[in-house]
């Protein structure tokens, strides 16, 4: 019977056997599951639309007509509408897109990425999918200004590049650099304001607004999305270190994988059942 001392043992330990072959169908197997994911959403998923707005500052008459000098006042303008369960499907046609194309036409500079411990067409995946996710969180918190979802998509994507100069830097032979430390150091304090935004417009929705306007999953999908993102960091330290079995980059890139995979779907799930799903009858 297995214990989990054995079954941490067998994870941490050991000569790991990732063949590329291994890895290859990994890539299409996930291409799969994300497309059949993405479509069902994108078919099941009942409406769900989103005002998108710009904020603007504008004269306010009144208050100059009292005062006797002018006076500006804030004003937002919608621009449009977006269905949520887009957003959800975009970001999870991406990652459909980016693993077919590791597996077919990309696949021998994929082979040869993994060789050097280099993987830019992870990291810039990684960056079009957390951004995209946050964006997806954000409006479902309460977030409609555009200039605010560009600036967390922005900050997102940049806390996940930050991840590339990790890899980058980990290559390097003078690994007492001090200077190694100043990537990791750098996506953290990128991605925080990101993180901190969604939660202030969630805590402004229920402070300031209609508190049942705001889905009660918003509060798992948060600290769901956060947990498994600091976890894709922390295998990021792991393939760095090489510690154990990450002293096999390709043994890291499953794991890359397969935690993304699973912080996808759930975000896009526990979305789905807090907003998108058809209301029975």
């Amino acid at each position: 019977m297995a214990t989990p001392q054995k079954t941490l043992a067998r994870l941490f330990t050991g000569k790991p056997a990732v063949t590329n072959r291994l890895l290859q169908r990994w890539n299409v197997v996930l291409a799969v599951l994300y497309a059949a994911e993405a479509v069902c959403i994108l078919l099941f998923g009942a409406p769900y639309n989103v005002p998108l707005t710009l904020l603007y500052q504008t004269r306010d008459s009144l208050q100059t007509k009292l005062s006797g000098h002018a006076a500006a006042a804030p004003a937002f303008h919608q621009l449009t509408e977006v269905n949520l369960a887009c957003i959800v499907g975009a970001f999870l046609l991406v990652s459909a897109l980016a693993q077919l194309f590791m597996a077919t036409v990309c696949r021998r500079r994929y082979e040869t990425n993994i060789k050097q411990q280099l993987q830019p067409f992870r990291w810039v995946q990684f960056a079009l999918n957390s951004g995209l996710m946050l964006v997806a969180i954000a409006l479902l918190a309460g977030a409609r200004d555009v200039a605010s979802l560009l600036l967390i998509f922005g900050a997102a994507a940049v806390s996940s590049l930050a991840g590339l100069a990790v890899e980058a830097q980990a290559r390097d032979v003078r690994t007492q650099n001090p200077a190694r430390w100043l990537a990791p150091v750098i996506g953290a304090l990128s991605g925080l304001p990101a993180w901190a935004t969604v939660l202030l417009y969630a805590i402004a929705t229920v402070s300031f607004g209609a508190a049942t306007t705001l889905p009660p999953l918003v509060w798992w999908i948060i600290p769901v999305a956060l947990v498994l993102l600091l976890a894709i960091g922390g295998n990021l330290w792991l393939v760095s270190a090489r510690k154990g079995k990450w002293a096999s980059y390709a043994y890291g890139e499953v794991w890359y994988m397969a935690l993304a995979f699973v912080a996808q779907s759930l975000v896009a799930w526990l979305i789905y059942v807090s907003v998108l799903r058809p209301l029975a009858g």
